[in-house]
């Protein structure tokens, strides 16, 4: 990137850095006659332009950024085209009240979605806080938040500290994109006021910037003339009277790259140390899609802040028109699938990106074209190195990397990867990632993941605290990991140079024995409440194709796609790490890979199962319970000692099953947006009833909550009428009358008087919990509420956590389980 595009876009990332400023009530830092020059319009931009003379001391970045509102030479003007373009994204609502800027709230980007016109989400607002605090309190929406003014003036006191902590003299974009993200991502861009109108705030400041910053970067890339970007500016400003043609041309590509070969990379492990690897190949692999769209911003000389998304293995980003994309994407798919033995590929493809596609409702297909184009290079992804080198491509499928690409069938005493496991090992304290210039590439061993960033010009490395950076080559920058303290990060790790300093959040909660060891599947059973089992939890999004591509309507715009995706990785990169923390998890279940919008948890199984009702509830309140967002997963319980890739195809099924699961509800055929548990699936609207049962049943069960307990034989009893009612079923479905025929006879059948006249003889023995009983009774026998058809997951589920514990072979063997009784680390990051 040259120093031209790197100014240029510093100026437009903090072009409006004035409005987060203004907005805490401080005495106006420009004197009177810069006030003159500007008149009582955009006075933001002087606060803006004071702020980088203060702490950028570039006098050309501080005047572009000030001039944005009056621009007159071809830097300015670019600056002032990138805001406009990404202004395209601001849509009016009368019902939002004028008011002051510093009293506006952010709405919540997921209440700016919707899939169904007779279901129009309730709109809800975000409380002011930093990028980090994921507690329910500060990270769910709310209907109205009244306090917004009152945490302008803390939150601009703690940029301020970390913009000076980060030496700011020497601070690079990269370092001001995340000074800017972990301040400004709940502050509004424009807020609705009698001056701009009823602008509805969806879009952070955060956002704005750094997609104006992106446009501009491409426009100063391509080196555009006075003349073009004037011309540009005037056609997407003239409204009805725009130049057709002009509005067409290409004014930059969006890429959409995609790591293909994912599953079988993941999942191919052995059993030994399979808790260990399987975490670290999953990081890797987040790891690699983000090298590989920096590698691409680097190739085509832009920064980072032109990823607009990146998460699941996926990223979209811009690059300049001029910059030749297919060339690209063939040297990074070369590094890729040369170091990976054809294992893994990574396909690009590319959308032009024109001034049309700035208008409102028009980002979303170029979001689709850039897909579309990425899915037609998978389905030929060979072809492309076949042609060149038939050899090279199926010649190198009997030469897979030995330890990254496969792994032994059985557990034959083969040592892991040296690399892998460490990475495994360490990834749970981790504090920070570094990324360096690249070291000796002697030797030159495929088994270090290194050896690839390599050919991408730089190295990872992850490292914790009271580590040194004395052994690593030159460090370009500091990433840390779910938080973000510069001053802590420089004072103890004391890089040479100016690195950047960045920060990401990545859900890699694992929990350690007292030796600081990774629990191992076997002891993550071991700490299973009854029977001594793991579950195994994937989940993703529901129709979130359909919510980029459609949900916004025409709103969809480059800065509210970004704010989606956004938004999808600080509830499963954040949120839900922090919610496996909690004290009722942290023990006892781990996070094998939680980003973009999917998850992939492992732990004890009563911890899973409570884990995943949580997790879908508290998705439904993230998204203010608008319908567009579902989430639906499948839990599979299984011994500790199956293989990976069987247990993560079991909880594949299981996902798949609770996808396809179809009902009714108020009416209207409904699917997704459920569970499979116990190989039985259950739609959200559905679940409280049945785990209002379970626990009606723990209350005469379980000797931990009563003195008394119903004896054994009441659970045995309600799985007889359960059995009974399913082979009664049976029956009446081989006769094929209507199914719902069968489902009303039914709750006049056999098994009902079982039920009735079954259940007395233990309310004889238990008077205190008579009424308990009988509310069973009658949930059971509601036909308005039938839960009949599935009882058997609230009975399964007591039935587990009741399991005596199984008896050790040795004592010696209990001994070794009590001296790895689990902790947890429950410091910060």
């Amino acid at each position: 990137m040259n120093d031209k595009v790197a100014k240029i876009a510093m100026a437009a990332l903090l072009h409006d850095i004035g409005k987060f400023w203004s907005r805490t009530g401080v005495s106006k830092p420009y004197d009177k006659k810069n006030r003159e020059h500007f008149g009582d319009t955009y006075l933001h931009a002087l606060w803006s332009g004071t702020f980088i003379e203060k702490y950028i001391n570039d006098s050309d970045i501080a005047r572009w950024a000030r001039n944005h509102h009056h621009a007159g030479t071809v830097e300015e003007l670019m600056v002032s085209l990138a805001d406009h373009l990404a202004s395209g994204e601001r849509y009016t609502d009368e019902t939002e009240e004028f008011g002051r800027p510093q009293n506006a709230a952010l709405v919540h980007i997921l209440t700016s979605v919707s899939l169904d016109e007779k279901q129009p989400p309730q709109r809800g607002y975000l409380p002011l806080v930093a990028h980090d605090q994921f507690l329910d309190g500060a990270f769910m929406p709310r209907e109205k938040v009244d306090t917004v003014a009152d945490c302008y003036g803390p939150l601009w006191e703690g940029f301020e500290k970390a913009a000076n902590d980060a030496r700011p003299a020497a601070t690079d974009i990269t370092t001001w994109l995340s000074l800017l993200q972990r301040f400004a991502s709940r502050i509004p861009a424009a807020t609705p006021n009698r001056m701009a109108g009823h602008n509805v705030p969806d879009i952070s400041l955060h956002e704005h910037c750094r997609v104006t910053a992106a446009i501009a970067s491409c426009l100063a890339a391509d080196d555009l003339s006075l003349e073009k970007v004037r011309e540009y500016r005037s056609n997407f400003d003239a409204k009805n009277k725009q130049n057709k043609t002009v509005m067409e041309e290409t004014l930059c590509h969006l890429l959409c790259g995609d790591l293909s070969g994912v599953q079988n990379f993941l999942y191919d492990l052995p059993r030994k140390g399979a808790a260990k690897t399987l975490r670290s190949r999953s990081f890797m692999l987040q790891l690699t899609a983000s090298a590989c769209a920096e590698y691409c911003c680097q190739k085509a000389g832009v920064p980072l802040c032109n990823i607009l998304y990146n998460g699941g293995g996926r990223f979209y980003l811009l690059i300049p028109a001029d910059v030749e994309a297919s060339s690209i994407a063939a040297e990074l798919d070369d590094q890729v699938q040369d170091h990976f033995g054809g294992a893994l590929a990574v396909i690009v493809g590319a959308a032009k990106v024109t001034l049309n596609d700035f208008l409102p409702g028009k980002f979303s297909e170029v979001w689709e074209q850039a897909g579309k184009d990425c899915a037609l290079q998978k389905a030929r992804k060979y072809s492309r190195r076949a042609k060149s080198n038939y050899k090279k491509v199926f010649g190198m499928m009997d030469d897979f990397v030995e330890v990254i690409s496969s792994a032994p069938a059985e557990d034959t005493g083969a040592k892991t990867a040296t690399d892998e496991t460490e990475w495994g090992r360490k990834l749970t304290g981790a504090r920070w990632i570094v990324k360096t210039e690249t070291g000796s590439r002697e030797p030159a061993d495929k088994k270090n993941i290194n050896h690839f960033f390599r050919n991408l010009g730089c190295e990872y490395h992850l490292v914790q605290k009271g580590d040194t950076l004395a052994k690593f080559p030159q460090v370009m920058e500091i990433c840390e990991l779910n938080g973000y303290s510069p001053y802590d990060t420089l004072n103890t790790l004391r890089p040479q140079g100016n690195p950047s300093l960045s920060y990401r959040f990545i859900a890699n909660h694992w929990p350690q024995n007292r030796q600081g060891d990774n629990l191992s599947y076997e002891e993550l059973a071991a700490t299973a409440r009854g029977a001594k089992k793991i579950a195994v939890f994937r989940a993703d999004v529901d129709n979130l194709g359909q919510v980029f591509m459609h949900g916004l309507g025409e709103r969809a715009t480059a800065g509210r796609v970004a704010m989606l995706s956004q938004a999808m990785a600080d509830f499963f990169e954040g949120y839900l790490n922090a919610l496996s923390r909690e004290d009722e998890y942290a023990d006892r279940m781990g996070v094998i890979y939680a980003g973009g919008d999917d998850l992939f948890l492992v732990g004890a199984w009563d911890a899973v199962l409570d884990f995943a009702v949580e997790m879908q509830t508290a998705f439904k309140r993230y998204a203010f319970h608008n319908p567009a967002f579902t989430l639906s997963g499948g839990i599979v319980l299984i011994d500790d000692h199956l293989p990976v890739r069987h247990f993560a195809e079991m909880a594949g099924d299981a996902e798949d099953a609770a996808k396809g699961y179809e009902r009714k509800h108020k009416g209207e055929t409904v699917q997704k947006d459920a569970l499979t548990i116990f190989e039985m699936p259950f739609g959200s609207e559905e679940l409280p009833r049945f785990m209002e049962l379970k626990e009606l049943l723990l209350d005469v069960l379980d000797t931990q909550r009563t003195d008394k307990a119903v004896s054994a034989g009441f659970l045995r009893r309600l799985f007889e009428v359960w059995e009974a009612y399913l082979q009664e079923k049976q029956i009446r479905t081989d006769r094929n009358p209507n199914i719902e025929n069968i489902q009303r006879e039914m709750h006049w059948q056999r098994w009902r008087w079982m039920l009735v006249y079954g259940l007395r003889e233990f309310t004889k023995g238990a008077k205190s919990h008579t009424e308990t009983i009988d509310e069973i009774q009658q949930r059971i026998l509601d036909a308005e509420t039938p839960i009949d058809d599935r009882l058997g997951m609230p009975l399964r589920w007591v039935e587990l956590l009741l399991k005596k514990e199984e008896r050790r072979d040795t004592d010696e063997a209990r001994e070794e389980y009590n001296e790895t009784e689990t902790t947890t680390e429950r410091t910060a990051l």
